[in-house]
């Protein structure tokens, strides 16, 4: 009898030893985990490493008091089919908490965005205040908090604004009808040398054009990138370009157009007509036709040669199909 006790009693300190142990184990993972993340300074590694310190810590002292029990002479595999009927029922009943810890495990591995980026996620836009282990909070531009559960999350559209390298602006610029093809032409080429000239402009992104004929305007395009990080830097350096647009059109002549609608009145009693189209004879047509193909004194394929496209002057590896 004696010998029976001490080996119970040997066999129970072999057990706790043997728990002690891993669950030193455990911390000693932990602990590396953590200098890893100081390391990489990303903010989800600071949220990740509690969760996977307490999962880990679990697993192993579980571990450890499966093996020190079938040790003592008890039926491990009875007690893990017991448990494991008990976790069926447990997951059954709360499947949707279960659905948002794999969805914040799957946000954690694939990590699609960080605390503090602007995301756009199912039509709701704002900066990343925190991922949790249930949902992800989000902070809008009215700044109300929304959150949104980690398996919508998980399985949801997502567009990092945050990371974007460079922020796309697209202007039209309205101008009158009575502007001259030269006086445009000057006019796209001031715009190119301004947006050129801007420090923040990404070469390959910008675009300078006259794009289309408008109802009441002829449009011209303006397109590029600036190099900011923020909105408000953004909104700088737009307004500095546009400030020199302003300048370049008072300085061409050119004038910005507006929608407006032009009432034409043909007749009037007892009056003529206040516009009686001039017309010429059709082999006039026909000779001023040909004048603009190719050889013709008014051809002008190229313009005035004042304006250059931007796409031209950028460095073959810059150029884009």
């Amino acid at each position: 009898k004696i010998y029976n006790v001490c080996n119970f009693i040997l066999k129970i300190l072999l057990g706790a030893n043997f728990i002690y142990f891993v669950y030193k184990i455990s911390d000693l993972v932990v602990m590396i985990l953590k200098d890893n993340s100081i390391k990489t300074k990303n903010p989800i590694d600071d949220q990740l490493i509690p969760l996977l310190s307490k999962t880990l810590r679990i697993l192993f002292v579980t571990l450890g008091v499966l093996i020190a029990l079938q040790n003592l002479g008890f039926n491990v595999m009875g007690l893990i089919a017991g448990l494991g009927i008990g976790g069926l029922a447990i997951a059954l009943a709360a499947k949707d908490t279960a659905a948002n810890l794999f969805g914040s495990a799957m946000i954690f591995m694939d990590r699609p965005f960080k605390i503090g980026d602007h995301i756009l996620l199912d039509n709701r836009e704002g900066i990343v205040e925190e991922i949790g282990f249930r949902s992800t909070r989000i902070r809008t531009w009215e700044d109300s908090i929304v959150s949104i559960p980690n398996s919508v999350v998980a399985n949801a559209d997502i567009e990092n604004m945050g990371v974007r390298r460079w922020r796309r602006n697209v202007i039209i610029l309205n101008l009158t009808y009575d502007t001259s093809p030269e006086k445009m032409e000057a006019f796209l080429e001031g715009i190119k040398n301004i947006v050129k000239r801007n420090p923040l402009v990404v070469p390959d992104t910008m675009n300078i054009a006259f794009q289309n004929f408008d109802s009441s305007s002829l449009n011209v395009l303006m397109q590029f990138g600036l190099a900011v990080d923020t909105l408000p830097k953004n909104l700088e350096g737009r307004q500095k370009i546009f400030f020199e647009v302003i300048r370049l059109a008072k300085e061409l002549g050119v004038d910005f157009a507006y929608p407006t609608s032009t009432l034409h009145v043909e007749t009037l009693p007892d009056k003529k007509p206040a516009r009686v189209p001039k017309e010429k004879p059709i082999p006039k047509y026909k000779n001023i036709a040909a004048e603009f193909g190719e050889g013709g004194k008014l051809s002008k394929p190229n313009g005035a040669e004042i304006f250059v496209a931007p796409y031209h002057e950028l460095p073959e590896e810059l150029k884009k199909s």
